[in-house]
């Protein structure tokens, strides 16, 4: 029953607003298909077009986000898709660890690479950019 996209889309149909639905910890959709490894759910949710700071809202308990519990779990592909999303690798949770922290404990080096190079990444583009607006 996890992660079944058809019953996600019914729940749409019927009016369900994923922005608005969490479960008693502040988990989201989002969080609960990074946690079971729902991968097509995932990519189904991220059809809808979420805004990033849904994308990167923390749930209460942890202050994690759905990338951060992707990570922790040291999901790839889900990781990969939700950076592709627009989610927010530098934030951290409650412990002050990023998703790269978390990744390197669940012992995922590659995630935890992927995320430093991305980081990296996005550093030089901004670096790039303000320099051209100088000019």
């Amino acid at each position: 029953m996890r992660g079944d996209v058809i019953r996600i889309q019914n729940a749409l149909d019927d009016g369900a607003r994923i922005e608005n639905t969490f479960d008693d910890e502040g988990c989201s959709a989002l969080h609960l298909t990074s946690m079971y490894g729902c991968d097509s759910a995932l990519e189904f949710l991220l059809t809808k077009n979420l805004p990033t700071c849904f994308i990167d809202m923390m749930d209460k308990k942890k202050r994690r986000t759905a990338l951060h519990v992707a990570a922790w779990f040291g999901r790839e592909t889900l990781c990969y898709k939700l950076v592709k999303a627009g989610a927010s690798i530098h934030l951290n949770d409650y412990q002050g660890h990023s998703a790269s922290d978390l990744a390197r404990q669940a012992n995922a080096e590659k995630l935890a690479r992927f995320f430093t190079q991305t980081l990296r990444t996005r550093a030089c583009a901004a670096r790039k950019g303000a320099n051209e607006t100088d000019l």
